[in-house]
């Protein structure tokens, strides 16, 4: 990967806006990374969190930048051609992140990433980061999972009350589409990001359908399924 470019200035992060919110004992600032060489154009930004020292949350600074750079990375900074003709593939990422919630301990970050590869449609990528910053340790989803009550019922009630938030949320495609087989069977391997108000996870579906859904189920809902780890007693 190239050394970073910021091409305009970093800018303050605020829970969905860009102002700046007090009563931390750290900021967060969101940088702008941009390389374009031949038909290759990436274009990412990524959270950094500032403490009194620099180096207050390196590995948190880290996991933030690695996971927003994921995709441009695995495209990888040389060129791609097409081998029938010779000609260079166009390849464009453009990736965001977004602080969905903050305290003085945890932040949950979603990272949404578009990308094109010569003439195909753009794919539409949805990731998560929920880190604690005193350990600087991300939550994959399987870990996050592990935090739900993991018996066998559980889970088929959990995936019942997906299924529900589909017939609320979704269209009648994506209510045709996840069935209550498919949500059971993706359980412990979907993006969670965390708000004030609800928890969001995110299910995978078909291009055509959006290529991912994020269904907002509301604290209480959840509240039967949790095991009362660091992450549930700040909502629950």
């Amino acid at each position: 990967e190239p050394e970073e470019t910021t091409s305009s200035a970093a800018s303050e992060v605020g829970v969905n806006s860009g102002e700046i919110v007090d009563g931390y004992s750290y900021s967060i600032k969101r940088i702008p990374y941009i390389w374009e060489k031949g038909a290759k154009k990436y274009e990412v930004n990524y959270l950094r969190i500032l403490g009194e020292k620099d180096n207050s949350y390196s590995k948190v600074n880290i996991l933030l930048k690695e996971r927003a750079m994921r995709i441009a990375n695995a495209f990888g900074y040389q060129p791609q051609y097409d081998p029938a003709t010779n000609a260079e593939v166009p390849v464009k990422v453009t990736t965001t992140s977004e602080l969905a919630f903050r305290n003085d301990q945890f932040i949950s970050v979603i990272i949404r990433t578009e990308y094109t590869v010569g003439d195909a449609e753009s794919i539409s990528v949805l990731d998560t980061v929920n880190c604690y910053l005193d350990e600087g340790s991300a939550l994959t989803p399987e870990e996050t999972e592990v935090t739900m009550q993991n018996s066998l019922e559980v889970k088929e009630e959990m995936a019942d009350v997906l299924v529900e938030a589909v017939r609320d949320q979704g269209s009648p495609e994506l209510q045709a589409y996840l069935t209550k087989e498919r949500i059971f069977a993706s359980l412990g391997q979907n993006p969670m990001f965390f708000t004030e108000k609800y928890m969001a996870i995110s299910l995978q579906v078909p291009h055509e359908l959006g290529n991912h859904v994020e269904l907002k189920l509301n604290y209480p809902e959840l509240a039967p399924f949790m095991k009362m780890n660091t992450i549930w007693r700040t909502f629950i």
